[in-house]
Order: structure tokens, then C-alpha cells, then sequence
């Protein structure tokens, strides 16, 4: 009998880890990393304040120094169809004194995502941007890009990046906001949210952003597609036509 109880809880205790290594992947934390191009160089940082939606980062990299008075993540508050959302909002960075146009990357990042939607929902990614150079210095650009990642395949779906070039010749004005981009993908268990932003400054010069922000929603169904629509307008008259014939 003690040997049948044995075999019992032994088989129990591999079926609870069996199981266990399919459940949903948990949701991380908010990752700021750091890059000037060279990979092996990445740095990423530890947030001074955090909390499960949360971060605020402050410090220097490269002789850059950086302020992130917040960096949000609802992936902890999400669920149903609420959109979900990675944002941050008055970044501050400063380019290091020397020559020449400096080049900075900051990406933030969150994993594990189960929002909008389900397994096989079609989602629509969007990436935002608004933002001032100070001063504005000709040739000093800034570029922006939101990615999802579906897991467990791994697949990477991205909007077109943003950018921004400055010209003193066709703009005085500091400050842009540029239009939304936006690409669709389907979802699988889950996916991993992430924000790349690049500045290149001139050395000394100052950058703060506004508004970064990479958000998902469901994506719209049933709107036809132009073709299609104009051959439903063509069809619509071509009856209407026909019926003021037989009217006659």
C-alpha cells in the first residue's frame, strides 16, 4: 500500500511539473537598454524608481546623460480587448561635448503581453512621436519604431520608422510631431512590446521627447478594401440605373 501511495504522489508531483511548463509566461518588468551601434557595447539599466506599470530612469552612457521622468507599461493592468500600451514621456537626453554628430539608441521593452484579443486575433500595432530639438542644428535627426514579437514562434512585425531630419532652411520651429505608423499582425499565445528611439545630435545639443509611444488594439474588420469598395459603388449605380430603365 505504501508503495502504491509512493507511485501515486510521485506521479502526481511529475504531472504538476509537466504542467507548469506550459503555463503562460509571465509578465516581465519594464528594460531600458542602451546602444551607440555597437552591440557589444549595449548597457542595460536598472530603473532608479519601479513599479508594475512603471520606471523612471536617470544617467549617463557614452558621455550622453538621459532622464526618463516615466516610462509606462499597462501589461500588468491589461485585459479583454483594452489596448495595450508602452509609452514614455518627457525624455530628456543630452549629446556629449566633442565633434561631429553624436549617435544614441534607447529601447524599452516589455514581454509576455495577452492583450487585446486572443490566439489568432488580427492586432494593429502603432507607433507615436512628437518631440524638440534644442537648439535646432541642421542635419540632427531622430527616429523612432515600434515592434511586437509574437511568441513562442518569434516572429518580428514592425512599423515603418519615423523620422525626423532637422532643416533650418525649410523650418525654424523646434518642435514636430510626426504622423502615426502602423502595421498589423496576427497573435499567437502572447507577444513582447519594444520602442526603439535613435537620436544623432551635435555635441552639446539637447533632445526631449514628449511622447514615444508603441500601443496594440484589435484591428479593424469588415472595412473593404478601396477596390473593393469602388466595385460595390459601380455595382450599387449599374442597379440603380437598371431600375430607373424599367421604371420607364
Amino acid at each position: 500500500m505504501l508503495n502504491s501511495l509512493f507511485k501515486r504522489t510521485l506521479f502526481l508531483t511529475s504531472l504538476v511539473g509537466a504542467l507548469s511548463a506550459f503555463a503562460a509566461p509571465a509578465k516581465a518588468v519594464l528594460t531600458l537598454t542602451l546602444s551607440d551601434g555597437n552591440p557589444s557595447d549595449n548597457q542595460t539599466v536598472t530603473a532608479s524608481t519601479m513599479s508594475p506599470t512603471q520606471a523612471v530612469y536617470s544617467g549617463s552612457y557614452e558621455g550622453f546623460t538621459y532622464d526618463f521622468d516615466l516610462a509606462f507599461s499597462n501589461n500588468s493592468l491589461g485585459s479583454g480587448n483594452q489596448p495595450a500600451v508602452l509609452q514614455t514621456n518627457a525624455l530628456n537626453v543630452t549629446s556629449p561635448v566633442g565633434s561631429g554628430l553624436q549617435t544614441i539608441s534607447l529601447i524599452v521593452s516589455d514581454t509576455g503581453f495577452n492583450f487585446p484579443g486572443t490566439s489568432g486575433s488580427l492586432l494593429s500595432l502603432t507607433s507615436s512621436l512628437s518631440g524638440t530639438f534644442t537648439p535646432l542644428v541642421n542635419g540632427e535627426s531622430v527616429s523612432f519604431q515600434g515592434t511586437a514579437t509574437s511568441q513562442p514562434d518569434d516572429t518580428a512585425y514592425s512599423t515603418s520608422p519615423q523620422t525626423y531630419v532637422a532643416n533650418t532652411a525649410s523650418s525654424s520651429n523646434s518642435s514636430f510631431n510626426l504622423p502615426d505608423a502602423s502595421t498589423t499582425f496576427t497573435r499567437e499565445t502572447s507577444y513582447d512590446l519594444q520602442s526603439v528611439l535613435t537620436l544623432s545630435l551635435e555635441p552639446g545639443a539637447n533632445f526631449v521627447q514628449s511622447t514615444g509611444a508603441a500601443s496594440v488594439t484589435l484591428a479593424p474588420t469588415g472595412v473593404p478594401e478601396p477596390a473593393s469598395a469602388s466595385l460595390v459603388l459601380v455595382s450599387a449605380a449599374t442597379m440603380l440605373c437598371s431600375r430607373r430603365r424599367r421604371a420607364r
